[in-house]
């Protein structure tokens, strides 16, 4: 489900942390922080279930780091919000990692053009 409406699956380099009982949801995190270079990083993953209906996806939080021709790294957060299984609408930060600090909101399209930049082309909505 999560490939067909675009969202971020679970890497297999990611490990459970945080873990609540099945229905408030859990963490994954990859092993590493910062992204090797030439690296899409997956950084981390929050699954919460519906608080009305068991085994139904409701958010999910995604980062995902990259280190850039100066060095700096990027992350990019995406927000999404699956309503009855199948639609999907996502919000989302970049966020830099070194100062000045600096934090843009993005939404759908500026969502599509990132990962796009990225080359993470499995998540673009169109």
């Amino acid at each position: 489900m999560r490939k067909s409406l675009n969202v971020p699956i679970i890497d297999e380099y990611m490990k459970a942390e945080s873990r609540h009982d099945e229905f408030f949801g859990n963490r994954w995190e990859s092993w590493r922080e910062k992204p090797n270079s030439d690296e899409i990083l997956h950084a981390w993953k929050v699954v919460t279930p519906s608080e009305n209906e068991k085994y139904i996806l409701d958010k999910e939080m995604d980062a995902y780091r990259m280190k850039n021709e100066n060095g700096i790294i990027l992350q990019l957060n995406i927000f999404s919000e699956i309503y009855n299984d199948s639609i999907l609408t996502r919000t989302g930060r970049i966020v830099y990692h070194t100062e000045p600090r600096t934090n843009i909101k993005l939404n759908e399209k500026d969502i599509d053009s990132v990962v796009k930049s990225w080359n993470l082309n499995y998540l673009i909505k169109k």
